[in-house]
């Protein structure tokens, strides 16, 4: 006895595994539908051939019967008086005596027959009819269909029985059985093989799709994945997954490029802390000034890494989500602003920047501490890259509620400008200032500026002024 090719466990496995497939089921279900719509439409044409025929013999009858007991009363007008009626049924049964049909004659209430085809007579007297004069019988194991029709000759009542064979008609339904019984399955299973090859090629894009998405990853997210018809329902999935990779890709490199501008932004201050601390251990003669001094370094460069550290901070619960549903309550902008500008007058006057500063009451839902951040960051930049000796200028307008930041720092390229609001863009690197005291900075502040106006469901836009002035306005919905 050989042993078993497969297990038990693993002949369902290979079934589950061929079920769960997609092709597996649409073929499985297509079979389904397609049998039930063959099997109905195989009970329905052999109900209505068999009824069809069952008509047929049945007019047949009908007719034979009408013909004959016509014929019975044409012989019985011809015959002479000395003949009996009796006599005129059998001339006329003679006449149209048949090989496919029988006839027996009775008299009404007698069931004595007239024919000669007594061996009919017993069952046809327990025949049960229809209302329209039909049964059908059995003789010697042939099945008859009978029809039944009463007449009367000289005063007399006779019935008339006709009967045909029934053995062609069955012979020739169980045919038609046969024919279904082998044409359906076959029909059926080349249905179900052409079916699961038309989903297999139908859905081979899918499986195309999934392979190319395994081999993405996030190191490598160059592939694409190839559209033949991107009007169709594949065509419009793979264009669907193509933009997501897009994103993917896009959100990638952000991150990447994040991470590496983050890294040397930190990297600048741990080097300066790091070496002052290394000067300042190594000489242990150094005097109190001079300790001071690398102390007041480390401190600034340790203010200027908090600060970075809190700006990454904030960006990161931005991406994260955390404060996409900020608390607002009713804030008057103008005086927000006001507090911004009288915090920044001190630096403007270290470098002779003259401040212009005119407001509208103007009161909007917000979050008091966001909003400052918002405009200090405006109001900072505005000072830190203008020129020494140049103007600001802000502006509270109420009517078209906005807040315009506009100083006379250098002119921004029109191909640059749009890149004012990203992480860790810095346009003074390529910019000439007439002083860099105060341009160091890790180009976060107007990109968490951008963030904290989304949040208030306001925009924040540049552009140059005809005087050639750079202008920042925040607008908030109306």
């Amino acid at each position: 006895m050989t042993a078993s090719l497969y297990t038990r466990a693993e002949v369902q496995a290979i079934f589950w595994t061929m079920y769960s497939s997609i092709r597996s089921k649409l073929t499985l279900w297509y079979t389904c539908v397609l049998a039930f719509v063959i099997i109905a439409f195989s009970f329905l044409t052999y109900t209505s051939f068999v009824r069809a025929m069952l008509d047929q013999t049945d007019k047949n009858l009908l007719d034979r019967s009408v013909n004959l007991v016509t014929a019975i009363e044409d012989e019985e007008n011809d015959l002479p008086k000395k003949n009996s009626t009796d006599d005129a049924i059998v001339e006329a049964l003679s006449e149209m005596r048949s090989v496919d049909y029988r006839f027996v004659v009775t008299h009404s209430g007698d069931l004595s027959t007239i024919t000669p085809n007594d061996e009919f007579a017993t069952y046809i007297t327990a025949t049960i009819f229809d209302a329209k004069g039909f049964g059908n019988i059995a003789v010697s194991g042939d099945r008859y269909r009978v029809h039944r029709t009463d007449f009367h000759l000289d005063n007399k009542s006779y019935t008339l029985f006709s009967l045909i064979s029934l053995s062609d008609q069955i012979e020739l339904e169980g045919r038609v059985k046969r024919i279904f019984a082998i044409v359906s399955p076959l029909v059926l299973l080349l249905v179900a093989l052409g079916g699961y090859f038309l989903a297999r090629k139908t859905l081979s894009p899918i499986s195309e799709i999934g392979s190319l998405a395994r081999r993405i990853t996030g190191t490598d997210l160059s592939e694409r994945i190839p559209i033949s018809n991107k009007n169709d329902e594949l065509g419009e999935l793979a264009l669907a997954y193509n933009d997501l990779f897009d994103r993917l890709d896009a959100e990638f490199e952000r991150q990447r490029r994040f991470m590496a501008d983050a890294s040397h932004e930190l990297r600048t201050p741990l080097a300066i802390i790091q070496g002052e601390s290394e000067v300042a251990l190594a000489n242990v003669d150094r005097d109190r000034d001079e300790y001071r001094e690398s102390l007041t370094i480390v401190n600034e460069e340790g203010s200027r890494m908090a600060r970075i550290v809190e700006d990454l901070f904030l960006l990161a619960r931005d991406d994260s989500g955390q404060l996409a549903e900020v608390s607002l309550r009713d804030t008057y902008i103008d005086e927000i602003v006001g507090d911004c500008v009288r915090s920044i007058r001190s630096l403007a006057d270290k470098r002779g920047i003259s401040i212009a500063f005119e407001r509208q009451e103007l009161l909007m839902p917000g979050n008091d501490a966001l909003l400052k951040r918002l405009f200090m960051n405006l109001i900072d930049n505005a000072v830190k890259y203008n020129v020494d000796g140049g103007r600001l200028a802000v502006y509270v307008d109420a009517g078209k509620k906005t807040v315009s930041v506009i100083n006379t720092g250098p002119v921004i390229p029109d191909s640059q400008g749009i890149m004012v609001f990203e992480r860790f863009v810095r346009l003074h690197r390529s910019i000439e200032y007439e002083s860099t005291e105060f341009s160091t900075g890790a180009g976060l502040g107007l990109s968490i500026a951008k963030m904290i106006a989304g949040l208030h469901y306001a925009s924040i836009e540049y552009s140059r002024s005809p005087a050639g002035e750079n202008v920042f306005v925040v607008a908030f919905q109306n």
